[in-house]
């Protein structure tokens, strides 16, 4: 199938170009009649001959320079005329490039070589001069080739009408090459050193652009390859951005982006020399380089393979130096006229190229404003395959891009679109700057809820998000309202307090996090000081906010009307849920406010012990670890240790002197808790090693009461036993249980202990805690037994 033909815009205005720094100076002035003799000159029989080797040929070049001064002139300044007398130059020049080749079209081109780079052909010639030299009389140089070279477009098309090869290769490269290169194609076409040899300013502009297009329009190849010295390949794509640039002609560009050229780092030298990252280029700007640029970014993003849109390290550094380009020269795409398809991507591949895009692209506002400039953009595109069926403006929002969310509401986006949930984007708002935007210059509604009855506001109380909620309550005009709206979970107020219940779902390391704060709650405070704020089951609220161990957040419900003074059939009372992250200030506070309140709870726990027994973890088998394990969470009863002077707080003197409906005293709850524990903590290890140093100090607090030795005159038997239970041959040792056992036994002051020490379960323990390497246990037992015989 034959590529479109190519078709160049109207001719703009030339660009100023630098001549090179051993060009001759040209000779404005000269007549026809001057330059037809130049020409008569170079197709001269004596020079229609091979050259001789270097040093023999300079003395004789030398002796016919003094009898034709006018040759170095003739060979060197010819091409800056020929175009505008291509009438009456035509026929000596076809005569001169004629092919195959004559020697004098040999001693011309060397002689155009020796004027331009004088250096080259000195005294010492240079290699590329001696190459180039071999090659001409070779015949791996055409005139095609130095025709297209000069950008001398007429005859370049007498050539080719003659027989000339469209893509004749050899030591220059296809004339294409030689044209996107221009001179400097003599000595560096086959092995430049950088791209420095090849990226010259072309001094024609308007031939240069006319030359080139005859290639383009005459459909030639346009996969030829080079290497530079250090044999790293390229494409001519490069050198076609670069004559773009040069030419203001974006359709060279485009012409071999249409044949699938190859996208590599190549092209950052060519804009880096162009146009600077970083520096102010807006002089530079034009629709033209705007048309570029645009086409060069279609570039960078088409290699992303499959749409996958996983980028390598090269391509990143090649789309970000595009994009800062574009910045730089303060160019906005979407201000480009006409439809501009992006056009590897088909209509049915659209939908996916365009998630893609707007996954890892969102960061840059020339990103959108590139696809807007493709007639199948739609700002309120829902990405149906997504699993959040969001809009681009919830994508955008989400990520922050607030100059792509001006962009997508200034171009028709609605601020009333629903993902999946039911949220407008501004439900997914993660940034102030972002909320005020989107609040404050797009007027969007707080107001609205998802399918689950939640507004922005629920959503940001959910989640602890104080900063955001604060910037709502100054901000918002809807405020009063937003606060008393009710989803089924409740108010904000109330989601704010719920969010205890995530850190206790949410997996973190023990003591790692601190103790979070209700920060969110906070902030709602002070405008909600009535139950309407809250309007739920005040129960459930009160106990849950308890678990925050904020005083400040339960005065503050307790003004509000919260009733602290409740008891539940399955919950107890608020000061069931205490736990071991409280102060021994917020401790004194909820004894003060629940007097009223029941001892224990459905269980029989007092307060003492519920606080031991309230750590919220998580099953380990929820996170793929063994069966049975337990993991610790971010909840605040995970992220401390029992402070003694808290503890000693709740074991008030109620408690100390209570019995349950079992008959339970104190000391025997608390061992019950311990062997709860020990239990439930079997397979987990180290990992909540914080409980036992809470469970440690909570029992060194309790020894340090009468609980043990009102326990044992009460009941007769030893406090061990609430600990020891003989008969028992499944006892796996925690952690805490030697240690535990040798304090009960240090501590108890009654005859008990020692009555128990003479029994055969003190034996039995003696075995069991040899048989689990317990030395220091197993030792006290011997020694003692031993005194008492």
């Amino acid at each position: 199938m034959s590529s479109p033909s190519h078709q160049s815009p109207a001719a703009a205005p030339e660009a100023p170009s630098d001549r090179d720094a051993h060009e001759p100076e040209v000779q404005t002035d000269a007549t026809t009649e001057v330059v037809l003799a130049w020409v008569d000159l170079l197709n001269s029989p004596e020079l229609d001959r091979e050259p001789e080797e270097y040093f023999e040929e300079e003395m004789r070049l030398r002796q016919f320079r003094k009898k034709e001064p006018r040759f170095a002139m003739a060979a060197s300044t010819w091409p800056q005329y020929a175009e505008d007398l291509w009438p009456t130059v035509k026929e000596p020049l076809c005569r001169l490039f004629a092919s195959p080749a004559p020697y004098n079209f040999v001693q011309c081109v060397l002689e155009y070589v020796r004027r331009r780079w004088p250096e080259m052909a000195g005294s010492t010639p240079s290699v590329e001069f001696l190459d180039l030299s071999d090659a001409l009389c070779a015949g791996s140089i055409v005139p095609l080739q130095f025709a297209a070279a000069l950008a001398l477009p007429s005859l370049c098309r007498e050539l080719l009408s003659r027989g000339a090869s469209l893509n004749a290769g050899g030591y220059m490269g296809p004339p294409l090459f030689c044209a996107l290169v221009g001179p400097n194609a003599l000595l560096w076409g086959r092995r430049p050193q950088s791209w420095e040899n090849l990226l010259q300013k072309y001094r024609e502009p308007a031939q240069r652009k006319a030359t080139i297009s005859i290639f383009l329009d005459a459909d030639c190849d346009s996969d030829y390859t080079f290497r530079f010295k250090d044999l790293k390949e390229s494409h001519m794509l490069p050198l076609a951005l670069w004559s773009a640039m040069e030419t203001s002609d974006h359709t060279i560009l485009e012409w071999f982006l249409d044949r699938q050229a190859v996208i590599d780092l190549g092209l950052l030298p060519v804009i880096e020399k162009y146009l600077i990252p970083g520096q102010d280029c807006s002089d530079k700007a034009s629709p033209i380089l705007a048309r570029i640029l645009l086409n060069v970014f279609d570039a960078a993003i088409a290699p992303l393979d499959a749409y996958s849109f996983e980028e390598s390290a090269e391509q990143d550094q090649l789309i970000t130096k595009v994009i800062a380009i574009i910045e730089s020269c303060g160019i906005d795409l979407s201000q480009l006229e006409g439809n501009h398809r992006i056009k590897y991507v088909t209509d049915s591949e659209y939908p996916e190229f365009l998630q893609g895009m707007m996954t890892v692209m969102t960061d840059h506002i020339v990103a959108i404003q590139r696809l807007s400039k493709d007639d199948r953009f739609d700002p309120n595109h829902k990405f149906t395959e997504s699993s959040f069926q969001e809009t681009i403006l919830h994508a955008a929002v989400s990520g922050g891009q607030v100059d792509v969310v001006d962009f997508l509401i200034e171009h028709g986006a609605s601020l009333d679109a629903r993902d999946f949930k039911g949220r407008t984007p501004v439900m997914v708002v993660e940034s102030m700057e972002m909320l005020a935007r989107l609040v404050k210059k797009h007027g969007a509604i707080t107001t609205h809820v998802d399918q689950e009855g939640l507004t922005i506001w629920h959503y940001l109380a959910a989640t602890n998000d104080a900063p955001l909620l604060a910037w709502l309550v100054y901000n918002d005009p809807d405020r009063d309202a937003c606060l008393q709206m009710r989803s089924p979970s409740g108010t904000p107020m109330v989601e704010a307090i719920n969010y205890i219940n995530w850190l206790a779902k949410e997996f973190g390391d023990a003591l790692s996090f601190g103790v979070m704060q209700p920060t969110a709650a906070h902030v709602l405070i002070p405008n909600c000081d009535h139950l309407r704020f809250i309007d739920c089951d005040t129960i459930q609220i009160a106990h849950l906010a308890v678990e925050w161990s904020d005083r400040h957040l339960i005065s503050a419900l307790k003004q509000a009307g919260v009733d602290f003074g409740v008891y539940h059939e399955e919950l107890g009372s608020p000061l069931h849920r205490i736990n071991v992250s409280a102060s021994s200030s917020f401790v004194d506070y909820m004894l003060s406010i629940c007097t009223a309140t029941p001892l224990f709870d459905p269980k029989g726990f007092s307060p003492a012990e519920t606080m031991l027994l309230n750590f919220r973890l998580l099953v380990g088998d929820m996170f793929h670890s063994r069966k049975g394990n337990v993991l610790s969470t971010k909840h605040p009863s995970c992220q401390a240790v029992l402070n003694p002077l808290t503890y000693r707080r709740m074991l008030t003197p109620a408690v100390l002197e209570s019995l349950n409906d079992d008959g339970q005293d104190v000391w025997t709850r608390t061992c019950d808790v311990v062997t709860i524990w020990e239990k439930r903590l079997e397979k987990s290890g180290t990992v909540v090693d914080f409980i036992w140093c809470s469970l440690i100090t909570a029992l060194d607090v309790l020894l340090d009461t009468d609980a043990l030795h009102s326990h044992e005159q009460r009941t007769g038997n030893s406090g061990i036993y609430c600990i020891h239970q003989p008969g028992r041959k499944d006892i796996k040792w925690s952690p805490i249980r030697e240690d535990l056992l040798l304090r009960i036994l240090r501590t108890s002051k009654g005859g008990a202990t020692e009555e128990f020490l003479q029994t055969e379960d003190a034996q039995e323990l003696y075995g069991m805690a040899l048989g689990a390497a317990k030395y220091e246990l197993a030792n006290y037992l011997n020694l003692k037994r031993r005194r008492l015989r």
